[in-house]
């Protein structure tokens, strides 16, 4: 399939996603032929543009994966083929289109380029999208304890902008976008660096101290009266976006106090789950992972995680034992479990077989609340011991050995093909993010 055709069938399926979404019952019922028109066209521009913005982050993150554990800058040097070190042209640095359009190989020395680059491109963009219809435009009916928007669609939620659910939209984007690039590193088998942990953890509790609406589930729940106290808010009315709405902006107690037990709570996930690995470098990748979920979700989504990726990724670590392809990286499977959370958090927390903010109704014993969660974890814990006692020491072996011209993505000069396979990245990896 040429590039042209790809292309071409991405955007049917983006513009069939659009006309099949309503922007919201009641709003359309009451439009005439043209207005409803007109409101699939705003559909399609902002679906295309929030996919564009989704696939540059992409690019970005492929940067960040491959240079960061190396210690390099990200801006310079620019993007150029990891064997002949040609610089790319704009055109060819665009995100998904730039690989697509070089089909794949540089116009100069033809040496191959890893298709990693767009398919982390396009997978972060399709989180944009998904996110977009899923939590954004139909009113934040996934997201639990809130009440969702009366009105939804692309034009009383994104024209007629409700802050607090854009929000609530980026920085569940920057949580995603976050365990991407934690997944990319465990794939690499690299260390995640501390730098990208504390800034991760430090938007994670800054921006909720400033805006507790983050947090829709609070760390008790319902969130304690005496919290109100301690918050300090600066109210005005807007007379350029939401005309008429009341914004504020300050400084809470509460949005703090959720972050931190968050924080402590996917700390805690991440012990327990990581147990299962056998190399150091794993198990600090699977502990970041958890505890950026828990700062951006709370402690409680951090439970509804691990308790998911514990019933996935323990049975594949067993099995590695016979097959080790089976072995993959714990923080990949806590991304795709994480996206799923977010996808279905409301469902999960009104079902009375999963753990959420309301109980952990399947551990009968013992009665008490923070006993059930330390029976939960000890038993994830144990589940971990038992799938590290039977998987393949093969394949930690080689995750534990020194970096290797594949590990430390060092290309081979001698070898064009080698050069552009150990790199882990496409046109990005050793150049400026795009977008």
């Amino acid at each position: 399939m040429s590039g042209r055709r790809f292309v071409s069938l991405c955007l049917s399926a983006l513009v069939l996603l659009v006309l099949t979404n309503a922007a919201s019952a009641g709003e359309v019922d009451e439009l005439t032929g043209l207005e409803k028109t007109n409101i699939r066209i705003m559909e399609v521009a902002t679906a295309c543009w929030f996919l564009a913005v989704g696939c540059s982050i992409g690019s970005f993150l492929n940067v960040v994966a491959y240079r960061m554990p190396l210690g390099m800058r990200l801006g310079s040097p620019k993007s150029h083929c990891p064997h002949c070190k040609t610089p790319l042209s704009r055109r060819e640095n665009l995100p998904v289109l730039g690989w697509l359009l070089l089909r794949g190989r540089c116009r100069h020395c033809s040496a191959p380029i890893s298709p990693r680059y767009p398919l982390v491109e396009a997978l972060v963009g399709g989180f944009f999208v998904t996110l977009l219809f899923v939590e954004l435009l139909s009113g934040g009916k996934n997201l639990p304890v809130r009440t969702p928007n009366s009105f939804a669609g692309v034009v009383w939620v994104i024209w007629y902008t409700k802050w607090d659910l854009l929000g609530l939209y980026f920085f569940h984007c920057c949580l995603l976008s976050l365990l991407t690039a934690v997944g990319l590193i465990a794939v690499d088998r690299q260390r995640v660096p501390w730098s990208l942990v504390s800034w991760g953890v430090a938007i994670g509790v800054v921006f909720p101290t400033v805006w507790a609406t983050l947090h829709p589930v609070p760390a008790v729940v319902p969130r304690p009266e005496w919290l109100a106290a301690y918050e300090w808010r600066y109210e005005w009315t807007d007379t350029v976006f939401s005309v008429g709405w009341k914004q504020s902006i300050g400084v809470s107690l509460a949005g703090l106090l959720d972050s931190v037990a968050g924080l402590a709570g996917g700390l805690l996930c991440g012990a327990a789950v990581s147990v299962a690995e056998r190399d150091a470098r794993r198990r600090h990748s699977v502990c970041v992972a958890f505890a950026i979920v828990g700062t951006y979700l709370g402690w409680q989504a951090a439970v509804s995680v691990a308790t998911a990726t514990a019933l996935v990724s323990l049975p594949f670590k067993g099995l590695s034992r016979f097959n080790r392809r089976l072995d993959v990286p714990t923080p990949v499977v806590v991304a795709a479990a994480t996206l799923v959370q977010l996808l279905t958090w409301r469902w999960l927390s009104e079902s009375s077989g999963w753990p959420s903010h309301q109980g952990l109704p399947f551990v009968a014993w013992p009665d008490d609340p923070t006993a059930q969660l330390a029976a939960l974890l000890a038993t994830i814990a144990v589940l971990g011991l038992v799938a590290r006692r039977v998987s393949s020491p093969a394949a930690s072996q080689e995750d534990g050995a020194s970096p290797s011209a594949e590990s430390s993505n060092e290309p081979d000069d001698a070898n064009p093909a080698s050069a552009a396979a150990a790199e882990p990245h496409g046109p990005d990896a050793t150049g400026e993010p795009t977008g």
